[in-house]
């Protein structure tokens, strides 16, 4: 999924790998083609999540701790780029196990 008007842009998607889900949404404001720092006072945001449906369903947040989106094209059709991010599991027990997307990309129509 993915939308961009008025230079609000955003994309979605999931994978299932075994029984786990994996969830990744970035948003924010971009005015171009280029590269914007991920982060909540960086104007773009991304979020991850992992779930599992065996033996009921649950979701792990994570809250991400640095990342990049490099957006190489991007107009009224469509965007294509790549992103990276580090992650921290953030359950209600404390800090958790961290993760890191290291070569994840797009290639999406609006």
């Amino acid at each position: 999924q993915a939308t961009y008007a008025n230079n609000a842009f955003g994309i979605g998607g999931a994978a299932i790998a075994g029984s786990t889900n994996h969830q990744i949404n970035i948003s924010g404001m971009v005015t171009g083609a280029g590269t914007y720092q991920l982060g909540p006072l960086t104007g773009v945001i991304a979020t991850y999540a992992e779930g599992s449906s065996s033996g009921g369903i649950s979701v792990t947040p994570f809250a991400i701790k640095s990342g990049t989106l490099v957006i190489d094209q991007i107009d009224a059709g469509g965007a294509k780029g790549s992103f990276s991010f580090t992650a921290q599991e953030s359950g209600s027990s404390g800090p958790g196990r961290t993760v890191s997307i290291t070569e994840g990309t797009f290639d999406v129509t609006f």
